[in-house]
């Protein structure tokens, strides 16, 4: 086995496979015009997408990147003349079709240093539908020498004939124990597992949410659900509480509250068992039943959906937790269903 290159040291190892399959394919003269880059938020995409592009960048050709020719130091310095990207913007929803027509003519460009045209585009789902009806024509007759990088979050949020036109590239989460050996050592101490736990096992996302704070979000949504179940708290007053910046996370945090009361209920155990109390949630107005859990993970889920609709959010979140203020009976859950 040969020795580790700079690029694989900076990969965590859940994405050291899908690396080695991008070399391979790349040393084959296989890399192809189009890649998409799929997996859960916060797993490293971007990581492995700069280092695709340091290698289709190399001047020398070389398997993985030389790291010294001219190209390869102008791309890691990060202001490479073929090395484009578009992002969506952080004040918008979506990727518009002037961002990507920009893109397209940068590409049809020449290379600045006589080798390939690097195109990024994330997250790719969130392109509007003329924003990937332009990039349709680029992924069908791309320039000889460009290369087009996807990363998305969410495929089934991408047109079919965006998916079929690209090699698709799976990155994982890694196993919770893998995940959890990152964090520990990424944030210096042991803590983290209820933010890795949130984050559906993303190490990144779960370091974000650490130096966000959200531990005390999770705690402070498990005691507001409690007051509701024992009858202290109002749903509407717990659920304006809710619609600020982490609504998202507060749902997290119910769908992983829920998830673990499940886990218990069959007598397994999950990655929470030990680190969460949930004892005031088993009190309260009559025995939760399994049914009912399933039920609920079910209607937080599709919460989390609509979180980007214009539906009013505090009607949302009343509907979303009045369940408990009612004993989180499976009839009302069935209600819900219909």
């Amino acid at each position: 086995m040969s020795a580790l290159s700079d690029a694989d040291r900076a990969l965590p190892s859940w994405l050291h496979s899908p690396w080695q399959q991008i070399q391979d394919n790349a040393a084959r003269g296989r890399l192809g015009h189009a890649l998409m880059l799929t997996g859960p938020e916060g797993v490293g995409k971007h990581l492995l997408a700069q280092a695709i592009r340091e290698l289709a960048l190399c001047g020398e050709h070389a398997v993985p990147a030389c790291g010294i020719c001219r190209s390869c130091v102008v791309a890691r310095a990060g202001n490479h003349a073929d090395d484009h990207e578009v992002l969506r913007p952080a004040d918008k929803k979506t990727i518009s079709v002037e961002q990507i027509r920009e893109l397209i003519g940068k590409l049809d460009l020449s290379p600045s240093y006589g080798n390939r045209k690097i195109g990024l585009i994330a997250p790719a789902e969130t392109m509007t539908t003329a924003a990937a009806n332009a990039l349709l024509k680029t992924l069908e007759e791309p320039p000889g020498d460009a290369l087009l990088i996807l990363v998305s979050h969410s495929t089934r949020a991408l047109p079919a004939t965006v998916l079929s036109r690209c090699q698709r590239i799976e990155c994982a989460a890694p196993s919770y124990p893998e995940g959890r050996a990152w964090l520990t050592d990424a944030l210096g101490s042991a803590e983290g597992d209820v933010c890795l736990s949130l984050a559906g096992g993303a190490p990144f996302q779960a370091e974000k949410y650490y130096n966000q704070g959200v531990e005390s979000i999770y705690s402070s949504v498990i005691e507001d659900v409690s007051r509701l179940r024992l009858g202290r708290a109002d749903v509407i007053s717990v659920a304006s509480g809710w619609t600020d910046e982490h609504l998202d996370v507060r749902l997290r945090t119910l769908y992983s509250m829920i998830r673990q009361l499940a886990l218990e209920a069959l007598d397994l155990e999950g990655e929470l068992a030990h680190k969460t109390d949930l004892q005031s949630l088993r009190q309260g107005r009559g025995e939760i039943k399994l049914s009912a859990l399933l039920g609920y993970q079910d209607a937080v889920l599709r919460a989390r959906a609509r979180l980007d609709s214009p539906l009013n959010q505090q009607l949302m979140i009343e509907a979303l937790l009045a369940p408990w203020a009612e004993g989180l009976n499976s009839q009302g859950l069935e209600y819900q269903h219909q």
